[in-house]
C-alpha cells in the first residue's frame, strides 16, 4: 500500500520515472512498496515522492533524488531525523517507515577552503588556481574558526569578539550576527542540515542557533569547564 501522495507531485518509481496506469497493481502480491516524501531540507520544499520497496537501499533513493534534482549523486546527502542516512543501508534498517519524510541537502562541490585570521577576517579561496574569492571582515577581534554549511550555501564565523557571524558564500554578505553577549567564541558549526548552528564561548556553554532567524534555540549547560569545539 502507499500513503496519500500530495497535490501535484506524481509518484516517482525506482528509476527516476513517473508512475505510469497499472504499474502498481502489476506488482507481485507480496511485493511491498512504500512511499517516500524527500523535502529540500533548507525551506520543506517537497522535491519528490519516491516509490521503494523497503528493502532497496538508500543509494537508490540517493540516485532517484539526484536525478529530480539535476545534480551528480555525489553531491547528494539525505538525513532522516537530522542523522546522515549511510548509502549501503536499507530503507528498514536506516530507520525509514512508509511516508515518513527524508530531508536532502546538496553537498558543496569540492574546490574550495577557508581560513580564518588573527586580523578579524576569514577568506574563501579556490584550491585549483589560489585565487580568494571572499574577504569576510566584519569582526572585530581574531576569528578562531570557519566552516562552510553542507550545502556551501553559507559559512559560519566564530570570534574572540564573542560573536559569530553567518555569512551567504555567493556574494560574501553577513546575514546574521550571532551575540549571546558571550565571552570569546572560539567555535562555530552548521548542523548536517544546514538549519542550526552551534558555537561554543568560554562561558561553559554551548548555543545552539537557528541558521535562518539568526536566534539562539537553546543553551546547553552542564560543563564545569570551558567548551573548546562545537
Amino acid at each position: 500500500a502507499t500513503s496519500g501522495l500530495a497535490p501535484g507531485h506524481a509518484p516517482t518509481m525506482a528509476d527516476g520515472s513517473a508512475v505510469r496506469g497499472r504499474e502498481l497493481f502489476d506488482m507481485p502480491p507480496d511485493y511491498s512498496i512504500w512511499t517516500i516524501p524527500v523535502h529540500r531540507a533548507l525551506s520543506g520544499e517537497l522535491l519528490a515522492e519516491v516509490l521503494l520497496s523497503p528493502t532497496d537501499q538508500v543509494h537508490r533513493l540517493k540516485q532517484v533524488v539526484a536525478k529530480k534534482a539535476g545534480v551528480e549523486v555525489v553531491r547528494v546527502k539525505l538525513l532522516s531525523s537530522s542523522q546522515l542516512l549511510q548509502d549501503t543501508a536499507t530503507l528498514v534498517s536506516a530507520g525509514i517507515s512508509n511516508g515518513g519524510a527524508v530531508n536532502f541537502v546538496l553537498a558543496r562541490p569540492g574546490g574550495l577552503v577557508l581560513t580564518s585570521s588573527a586580523d578579524g577576517s576569514a577568506k574563501v579561496w579556490r584550491v585549483e588556481d589560489g585565487e580568494c574569492l571572499h574577504t569576510l571582515a566584519g569582526h572585530d577581534y581574531m576569528v578562531s574558526s570557519a566552516a562552510f554549511s553542507a550545502d556551501g550555501s553559507s559559512v559560519v564565523t566564530a570570534s574572540l569578539d564573542g560573536t559569530a557571524k553567518l555569512w551567504r558564500l555567493a556574494d560574501g554578505e553577513c546575514v546574521h550576527t550571532l551575540d549571546g553577549c558571550d565571552y570569546q567564541v572560539v567555535s562555530a558549526s552548521f548542523s548536517p542540515d544546514g538549519s542550526k548552528v552551534v558555537t561554543a564561548p568560554l562561558d561553559e556553554t554551548a548555543k545552539i542557533w537557528c541558521a535562518k532567524r539568526g536566534v539562539c534555540l537553546h543553551s546547553l549547560a552542564g560543563h564545569r569547564d570551558v567548551v573548546l569545539t562545537a
